[in-house]
């Protein structure tokens, strides 16, 4: 799993124990797409119940999506992203894969994102939320990325995800729930969800920071050039996320 920026990486580190059998590993590597969220806000931050206007403002590619795109995406992540306490999660529904319980068998459900957890239906689509089970909450326990799943799962296809407590290392089916979606972007679309569910308004936070990171560098950047402009390292936040 990747780690967000204001996670202590060393409390998590602990949680792996000290079994000598333990492969884990930490890898520093670039994730371009890490805050895509706030760059691309009309992909993620969607309502089932309650269209969006500026979502399909954007998305219609219309003269006013491209001259007030700033403001239209800024007024998005401020709807959803509102204060501390008060974060909505987008109403993320759809089918995914789950994993049977102890088998090789993979089983196609609805399911539907909460604030509290993600919910599934265990017959058809459900006519109301009486129908929805939570399959897991997020509180405690933290989404990853599947891989090999095709070979050691019989996994349907490659968009695998896990959910389960950072603690638990031995691949049990009883406590970790095995997942796939249905293509890549739908998997992006719940990993993003998860996320937002679980870490709310930090995300925000260390997309800010992020931003001012990488502005203080390209200061440091021209500093160094003298005062010349630098074509190559004078890009905003927002620029560099979307190479």
């Amino acid at each position: 799993r990747f780690y967000e920026d204001h996670e202590s990486l060393v409390e998590n580190v602990l949680y792996w124990g000290r079994d000598h059998h333990n492969s884990n590993k930490l890898y520093f590597v670039q994730q371009p797409d890490k805050y895509d969220m706030f760059v691309q806000p009309e992909k993620y931050l969607i309502s089932v119940s309650q269209p969006n206007e500026n979502v399909d403002t954007l998305k219609s590619g219309s003269l006013r999506a491209k001259y007030n795109a700033n403001q239209l995406r800024s007024d998005l992540i401020g709807q959803f992203f509102t204060n501390n306490n008060n974060v909505r999660v987008p109403e993320i529904e759809g089918n995914l894969f789950l994993r049977s319980d102890g088998k090789k068998v993979w089983k196609k459900y609805f399911f539907s994102l909460r604030s509290s957890g993600l919910y599934y239906c265990p017959k058809g689509k459900p006519k109301s939320t009486k129908d929805l089970i939570c399959l897991t909450a997020f509180e405690l326990n933290c989404v990853y990325y599947g891989f090999g799943w095709r070979k050691k799962f019989k996994a349907p296809n490659d968009y695998g995800f896990a959910i389960k407590h950072p603690q638990i290392q031995t691949k049990s089916p009883k406590h970790i729930k095995y997942l796939c979606a249905e293509s890549q972007d739908d998997l992006k679309l719940w990993m993003t969800g998860i996320r937002i569910a679980k870490y709310g308004h930090h995300l925000l936070e260390n997309y800010k920071q992020f931003k001012i990171n990488v502005e203080h560098s390209n200061t440091l950047d021209d500093d160094d050039d003298g005062g010349c402009v630098n074509t190559t390292n004078n890009t905003t936040g927002d620029e560099l996320l979307n190479k």
